[in-house]
């Protein structure tokens, strides 16, 4: 039996400025001040990371480790919220996220 997840103490992401639009997608992206964080769990383990930009469609995070285009991966987002989702993009630590629907 799978075991749940309790991301209840990490807190939910805050607007910390205005949306932006990007070049290359239709969604506003927020992005989210320093301290705003998620859970993750990846194949090697569970993380606790820093969020840069949130969108209806997934987030951008700063990853603890060197990301694979394709990885799946769980985000917990607070208030028992898990969601899962694909890597899209990485750039160093950086990684894009898209949810899964």
């Amino acid at each position: 039996m799978a075991r749940k997840e309790d991301y209840s103490s990490i807190g939910t992401v805050r607007i910390a400025r205005s949306p932006r639009q990007s070049d290359h997608r239709n969604e506003v992206r927020v992005e989210c001040g320093i301290n705003q964080m998620v859970g993750l769990r990846c194949d090697d383990g569970h993380f606790l990371v820093p969020v840069g930009n949130v969108s209806p469609g997934g987030l951008m995070l700063r990853m603890p480790r060197q990301m694979r285009i394709g990885e799946e991966v769980a985000v917990g987002l607070g208030g028992g919220s898990v969601v899962s989702a694909r890597i899209c993009w990485v750039k160093g630590k950086r990684a894009g996220l898209e949810f899964k629907s």
